[in-house]
């Protein structure tokens, strides 16, 4: 059975890291000429979700102080995405942004977006770094529904 020809779909997962530059990289190099979407992720883990009202108009001056910030927040981690992808040289179809946990965030978006391929970069933690925070490549392997390439 033959695959009907299609672009590839990739996700590339982003953050301000050395790691994720060498990731955006690969994929400009690897897959030039190769007719691909490329999407890129960057993921905004948002604490101020969760955060409780303190006194009058809460912590963050209400709903839409809380609304502004988060966007804010958003608006900054796309720009973060784009500005790596564009150091790169990694033309990106679309800068996409998601909220929580990494591992989730990416797992989430590569279900939703039905994407070939899941590329993210290795931060090289060590066994008691990844028992302490836990390791994002690993957590995308283990649960991505599209296969997980890491860039070390």
């Amino acid at each position: 059975m033959t695959r009907p020809n299609r672009n590839r779909h990739i996700l590339v997962a982003l953050d301000d890291t050395e790691s994720s530059r060498r990731a955006a990289v690969f994929v400009d190099r690897f897959f030039a000429g190769i007719d691909t979407r490329v999407d890129v992720l960057s993921v905004a883990e948002s604490p101020l979700v969760d955060a409780p009202a303190a006194g009058p108009g809460g912590m963050l001056g209400g709903a839409t102080g809380s609304a502004e910030v988060l966007r804010q927040i958003s608006d900054a981690t796309r720009a973060a995405a784009e500005r790596i992808a564009s150091d790169a040289n990694l033309d990106a179809d679309v800068a996409l942004v998601a909220e929580g946990d990494p591992v989730d965030a990416i797992t989430r978006v590569a279900a939703e977006r039905d994407v070939d391929l899941v590329v993210v970069g290795s931060s090289h933690k060590g066994l008691w770094q990844r028992l302490i925070s836990g390791s994002v490549s690993r957590g995308a392997v283990d649960e991505s529904p599209a296969p997980v390439l890491v860039v070390r």
